[in-house]
This record gives structure tokens, C-alpha cells and sequence, in this order.
């Protein structure tokens, strides 16, 4: 499996955090995260499609890989902006 694209920026919050907002981009071809400061929200490009979960379940095993934390989706999880929890 290729290692996913990840700023330094994306991966500070993603660790630092209890709670994130995060912009899902599916079906983008390559998984990618980053950090928009302005909108203070996580940018999730995700390889699986945005049908049967397949989008949300990428999203939470990618963020558990980068930091080793399990999180939740507690909000948005048949929208684009969502917002998860650590757990």
C-alpha cells in the first residue's frame, strides 16, 4: 500500500486534537491530507468512492494510521464536511 500524502501541518492538528473538521474529497485517486488554516478544517482526499460508507471507513482507518488514535465520525457522514471525535 503507497504511503498517502500528509503535511506536516495536517499531521500536527490530527495529533493535537480531540476533535477535527474535515472536507472528505472521494474518489480523488490518491489519498492525500492537508491542512486549510484559513477555514481551520483538515482536507481528506480519499481514494473510495462516496457509496456504501466505503469514503468514511478509508477516512478513519487512513487517520488512524497517521496517528495511531481511533476516531468517530459524530457528525457529516453523508456530507462532505464532517466532524469527528477521538476515541
Amino acid at each position: 500500500m503507497m504511503k498517502p500524502e500528509a503535511s506536516d501541518e495536517a499531521l500536527r492538528i490530527i495529533k493535537s486534537r480531540n476533535s477535527l473538521m474535515i472536507r472528505a474529497m472521494p474518489s480523488s485517486g490518491k489519498q492525500a491530507i492537508s491542512y486549510d488554516s484559513d477555514k481551520d478544517l483538515i482536507i481528506a482526499r480519499l481514494r473510495a468512492p462516496a457509496e456504501e460508507n466505503m469514503a468514511n471507513l478509508e477516512l478513519l482507518k487512513l487517520l488512524k494510521r497517521l496517528s495511531g488514535f481511533d476516531f468517530e465520525i459524530i457528525s457529516g457522514k453523508t456530507s462532505k464536511n464532517k466532524i469527528l471525535k477521538r476515541v
